[in-house]
C-alpha cells in the first residue's frame, strides 16, 4: 500500500508539473507576427489548452481522492490486501487461468469396431473438429462453467483443428483423435439435455460416445496454461497491457 501511495503521489506531482508546463508554454510562447497569425487559430489553440487544463485538474482530483482512500485504509491494510487478493482470484477463475473442480460430466469419444460395423466411416473423421466445436458450444450454452479436452482447458483463445486423420490439435498441442476425453463442470442435468443427438454424429465417424456423471464434487478442470501476449488488442483508454 505504501508503494501505491507513493506512486499516486508521484502521479499527482507529475500531472501538476505537466499542467504548469502547459501553462508556462501557453503564456510565454514566443510571439509571432500578429499580422500573420490568424485569430481563429489562436482561439482554437486557447480552447484546446483550456480543455487540457480541465483534464489535468480532474486527474489530480481523482488521484488525490485515491491517495486519501489509501491513507484511510492503512489501519486495515491486511483486510484490504486480502480483499484485493480475493478479487484477483475471482478474475483468474473466470478467465480460466486457475484450475477448478466440481460436479459435472465426462464424455469419452473413442474409435469403435462396433460403430464401424454398423456403418460408421472413419474417413468422415475429417470433420471431427467441427463436431467437437459444436459439442463444446452446446455445453457452454447449457450451464457448463469449465470445459477441457484431454486436459487442455478451453477458453476464448482456444483452437481445435483436425491436422490429419491421426492428428488433432487442441490449444496448439497434438492429441490422439482415436480416444478423446472431454470434461465439463456445471449443471449435470442441464448439460445432458438434448445430448442424444451427438452420439449419432460421432457414430457416423466410427466412434462411440459415452457420458459419465461425476457427482462427488471432484471433477477437476485444469487451468489454461498457454502464454497470452496481446499484440493487437489493447484496453480502451490510456492504459496499455
Amino acid at each position: 500500500m505504501e508503494t501505491k501511495h507513493k506512486v499516486s503521489l508521484f502521479m499527482v506531482s507529475l500531472l501538476l508539473g505537466s499542467m504548469l508546463t502547459v501553462q508556462f508554454s501557453t503564456v510565454h510562447r514566443p510571439r509571432t507576427d500578429t499580422n500573420v497569425v490568424d485569430n481563429v487559430q489562436l482561439n482554437a489553440e486557447l480552447a484546446t489548452e483550456k480543455d487540457r487544463q480541465k483534464f489535468y485538474y480532474s486527474e489530480i482530483n481523482r488521484l488525490e481522492d485515491q491517495v486519501k482512500s489509501y491513507e484511510n485504509k492503512q489501519g486495515n491494510r491486511d483486510e484490504l490486501v486480502k480483499a484485493m487478493a480475493d478479487d484477483l482470484d475471482k478474475v483468474k477463475t473466470l478467465a480460466g487461468v486457475k484450475p477448478v473442480k466440481g460436479n459435472g460430466i465426462v464424455i469419452t469419444i473413442e474409435d469403435s469396431f462396433d460403430a464401424i460395423a454398423a456403418g460408421g466411416d472413419p474417413s468422415k473423421a475429417a470433420s471431427l473438429d467441427y463436431y467437437l466445436y459444436q459439442l463444446i458450444n452446446y455445453l457452454n450454452g447449457n450451464e457448463a462453467q469449465a470445459v477441457a479436452v484431454d486436459n487442455h482447458r478451453i477458453v476464448s483463445l482456444s483452437s481445435i483443428r483436425m491436422i490429419s486423420q491421426n492428428n488433432l490439435q487442441v490449444n496448439a498441442v497434438m492429441i490422439d483423435p482415436k480416444s478423446i476425453t472431454i470434461k465439463a463442470v456445471g449443471n449435470i442435468e442441464q448439460m445432458k439435455i438434448g445430448m442424444n443427438l451427438f452420439p449419432q454424429f460421432f457414430r457416423e465417424m466410427g466412434k462411440d460416445f459415452k457420458i459419465t456423471d461425476v457427482t462427488n464434487g471432484n471433477l477437476t478442470i485444469p487451468a489454461y496454461d498457454t502464454p497470452v501476449e496481446f499484440k493487437y488488442a489493447q484496453p480502451e483508454g490510456d492504459n496499455k497491457l
